[in-house]
């Protein structure tokens, strides 16, 4: 499968929201600017969905203290869920998880989670980086 790719300081990772037939298009968007491939993807579904729970664990373990104290507790159940769902193979409930949470992020305010980004890299952009992660996990999820 082709995937949308972005290269950020030589790490390559997949944020692919959509596919469609045709010439090919792809989607993919990312919480800061960056450039674009797009690649075919011969791992297994399910490494692609292991890394990008890992990738997104990874985000809010590395951004803590730019979650209120509320909202970073939903999301650490919220990626329990996700995760306790994938060890059973229940893929609509993690896929139930992971919609859960997108809409939980996209309504948090700025005030709940840092959502500004400047070319400087001066401030990272949390809500924008779990919403890609988030994103394109739920691609993952649905091409199963």
């Amino acid at each position: 499968m082709a995937l949308v790719y972005v290269s950020r300081r030589w790490r390559v990772e997949d944020i692919t929201t959509l596919t469609s037939s045709g010439s090919f298009r792809a989607r993919g968007s990312t919480g800061q600017f960056s450039d674009f491939i797009i690649l075919l993807d011969n791992r297994p579904s399910g490494s692609v969905i292991n890394d990008k729970v890992a990738s997104l664990s990874t985000i809010v373990n590395g951004n803590r203290n730019k979650i209120a104290a509320l909202l970073e507790a939903a999301i650490d159940s919220g990626i329990n869920d996700v995760q306790s769902a994938l060890a059973v193979n229940d893929d609509d409930a993690a896929l139930a998880a992971v919609d859960s949470l997108i809409s939980l992020i996209d309504n948090a305010s700025g005030n709940e989670i840092a959502d500004v980004w400047r070319s400087s890299g001066d401030v990272v952009n949390v809500k924008g980086l779990l919403l890609t992660q988030l994103q394109t996990l739920r691609f993952s999820l649905r091409t199963l």
